[in-house]
């Protein structure tokens, strides 16, 4: 079985509704000044299928290509150069993944090989400001927790 990484974003040019809430979050609660946040959307597949397909799922089912861009096995986030800090949030052992799982059921259904695929999903966060590690770190234990 192979492990694949499907990263999601808002276009550049759109604004990030999830992002702006964080960074209001983030100023309101704790303080921090931050002059913004995007969203990652990121899908960790392990399937035996190849690159190809997926891409094609990755373009198909997971993203919107009027709001959104993706990426393959390539952190996303480095088309987006202003931000300074990366935090990343999955879920904790034993806690349902949801999303991880339609993901995983429609991806068996489109391949139809009745092989078992797994799908999990994290969010990161891409975030510009001016903090210290340990801010950051507070950020993401009282913020972006899950």
């Amino acid at each position: 079985m192979r492990y694949s990484r499907i990263e999601i974003i808002t276009r550049a040019d759109r604004e990030d509704p999830s992002g702006r809430h964080v960074a209001w979050e983030i100023e309101s609660t704790l303080g921090y000044r931050v002059r913004g946040v995007r969203t990652v959307a990121v899908y960790t597949v392990y399937s035996d299928l190849d690159d190809e397909a997926i891409r094609v799922f990755a373009a198909d089912v997971l993203c919107d290509p009027v709001l959104s861009i993706y990426a393959v096995n390539t952190p996303v986030g480095l088309k987006f150069p202003s931000f300074s800090w990366a935090v990343e949030v999955s879920f904790k052992l034993g806690v349902t993944d949801n999303v991880g799982h339609t993901a995983a059921s429609v991806l068996s259904m489109i391949t139809g090989d009745g092989k078992y695929n797994r799908v999990y999903k994290s969010a990161q966060f891409l975030i510009d400001a001016d903090l210290e590690r340990e801010q950051v770190e507070h950020i993401g234990k009282e913020i972006l927790y899950n």
